[in-house]
């Protein structure tokens, strides 16, 4: 089978309104709806309702048209639309992540997709300031509802409408288009890849003639390599490297600049165009990896002998990421085997060798946003906040996972059961298992068309160059690591100077920057994604803890957090997938208790 890497245009302008909302509710409960705001992104009108009806009869008298709300598909829509029309509603999804849901000709969708920062943020990237939530809307023991309340929820829709309009202005110039002949796309990633698209930055020998002898910008190799690549992509690394759960003290970080733009526009890359296997042995091997004009990967069994420094992404037996392991089994891309020959690492054994002529991709795409950026920062503009967004989401597109299309709704699921070929396409399965509710259709039938921008070969060496630059850093440090996290490094503040000396320091792209110009008092690092830390009067100056509840309402921490040993909570409203599965309302607040299989300790 072929592989087809296919440049996607800028979708054309439908003409539809355009209107930004946000709901401002009783507590965290989506579905208790006290006031509405909305604006006319295109006119700036802006308009207020105090019930969901005369909001959604609005928009319906104006559908065909696009209704966005910041965090919308896991708050604001939860509430405008009852659990059945949210099941039923016309999807554009990813799993279970939905992107638009779309009722009486209404598209839903969340501007998060978009801009993904806090509306804080959004609103700094537009030259606002997001105001305070009134304190009843917090507690959710609002009595009255106040014109304050009101003026509040009108600025956060002028914020998100703002960025909006500011949004599309970049992305019509980057894409040379007028402003009015556009439509946003649904991800930020999808509007980066349609940047990349454009002549001069989609390689000049990326074309495919077609049956009518039309010349398309589309990128063509057999499968089988895209599916070799895809088992050499591993994730980034994440990993506690000095005392486990054991203060620290006299503690500085380091982040790197934009570390996957970096490696994009420096780096060498493998040309779907020009692929070939090549017969695994030790001399192949190392040939290819002196040549200068192709890279490659390797399906390999390498060993670390004792005080050799340990980095690569093997696995352990239960098929967690071990990064302490002395021996790894599997694919791995160029840039990581060259530093594991460097440090001592020995190749026990080869199995197979894909060959690849290199190219730099990424050359125009990354340097022309990084101009913009840094021209906007000269000039005070805060938009550069949404160009930085756009440089470094493209490297995702490449990684695109297929998954089969969920079918819901009770009409759309007897139409497929319609079909001839239903019980070898589709498998039915039920959200909330026995209780045969709400049921759902995988369908398989496009399963062998893959996304239009999936290349594992781009995906997969970004990811490992972007590992590589951390390990020599992790390397340099050597006893002094702490913790590093994809991007960044924690060290005792005694180690930095020995650091700066074999490290790029700065704030261009790909240098690294202290982010710690005091050194931290003290620290722990507990786990992946969890760590405290506190200053010299032993305050609570950060805490890390994914997936938990760190923060009162007040914005105090609270006691637990950043303690493992008790017991942590976590405040969610109930999605629509979860609800459907637990046969709660979706839009309600719900608590979750969560203990550290690791480190809790019942206290009685």
């Amino acid at each position: 089978m072929t592989h087809r890497i296919i440049a996607a245009l800028p979708q054309k302008a439908t003409g539809y309104p355009v209107f930004a909302y946000d709901t401002e509710t009783q507590g965290l409960d989506a579905t208790q709806v006290l006031i509405i705001c909305w604006e006319n992104v295109n006119t700036g009108e802006q308009y207020t309702a105090f019930s969901v009806s005369e909001f959604r009869e609005f928009l319906e008298e104006r559908a065909p048209c696009i209704a966005f709300a910041h965090n919308g598909s896991s708050f604001d829509v939860l509430g405008i639309l009852s659990e059945r029309e949210l099941y039923e509603s016309e999807k554009v999804a990813a799993g279970t992540k939905v992107f638009e849901y779309k009722v009486n000709g209404v598209m839903y969708r969340d501007s998060k997709h978009l801009i993904p920062l806090p509306l804080s943020k959004v609103a700094k990237s537009v030259d606002m300031e997001k105001g305070i939530t009134p304190q009843e809307y917090i507690d959710g023991t609002v009595t009255e509802i106040t014109q304050d309340a009101i003026d509040y929820c009108l600025l956060d829709v002028r914020i998100l409408s703002a960025a909006l309009r500011r949004l599309k202005e970049l992305y019509a110039d980057l894409i040379h288009r007028n402003v009015n002949e556009i439509e946003l796309p649904y991800t930020t990633a999808s509007m980066a890849y349609r940047i990349y698209c454009i002549p001069g930055s989609w390689p000049d020998h990326w074309v495919w003639r077609d049956k009518r002898k039309n010349w398309r910008p589309i990128a063509r190799c057999r499968d089988e390599f895209n599916e070799l690549y895809r088992q050499a992509q591993h994730g980034g690394r994440v990993q506690v490297l000095g005392p486990v759960a054991e203060e620290v003290h006299n503690v500085v970080s380091y982040d790197a600049n934009s570390l996957y733009p970096s490696v994009m526009y420096e780096e060498k890359f493998p040309d779907p165009t020009a692929l070939c296997k090549v017969g695994p042995t030790f001399e192949a091997l190392r040939h290819l990896l002196d040549k200068e004009d192709s890279v490659v990967m390797a399906d390999l069994v390498m060993v670390a002998p004792n005080g050799v420094p340990r980095f690569l992404p093997a696995t352990d037996d239960d098929g967690r990421k071990d990064w302490n392991r002395s021996t790894f089994e599997g694919w791995l891309c160029e840039p990581e085997i060259k530093l594991a020959l460097g440090v001592g690492w020995v190749i026990e054994e080869v199995r197979d060798i894909v060959s690849a002529r290199a190219i730099r991709p990424f050359r125009v795409f990354v340097r022309k946003l990084y101009n913009i950026r840094k021209d906007m920062l000269e000039r005070g503009d805060p938009a550069q906040y949404l160009v930085k967004i756009l440089m470094n989401s493209l490297y995702g597109r490449w990684g695109i996972r297929q998954r089969p299309r969920r079918i819901e709704g009770d009409k759309a699921i007897e139409k497929a059961t319609k079909r001839k070929d239903y019980t070898s396409r589709y498998e039915l399965r039920f959200y909330d298992g026995t209780g045969f509710s709400w049921p759902y259709l995988l369908d398989y039938g496009d399963m062998g068309r893959n996304p239009s921008s999936q290349w594992f070969g781009f995906s997969s060496f970004i990811l490992s160059y972007a590992r590589e630059r951390l390990a020599r850093a992790i390397i340099s440090v050597g006893d002094g690591a702490l913790y590093c996290d994809t991007d960044s490094i924690h060290m005792y503040a005694e180690y930095a100077e020995e650091f700066e000396k074999n490290t790029p320091i700065g704030n261009e792209l790909g240098e690294w920057k202290l982010e710690t110009p005091v050194p931290i008092a003290t620290s722990k690092f507990w786990e992946p994604k969890s760590y405290v830390q506190w200053n010299e009067e032993g305050n609570k100056t950060l805490v890390k803890h994914k997936g938990v509840r760190v923060r009162d309402d007040d914005g105090n921490y609270l006691p637990e957090a950043g303690d493992l040993t008790q017991e942590q909570t976590h405040r969610v409203v109930v999605s629509l997938y979860e609800g459907l599965r637990r046969g709660l309302r979706p839009g309600t607040p719900l608590t979750i208790k969560k203990r550290s299989s690791r480190f809790f300790k019942e206290t009685s």
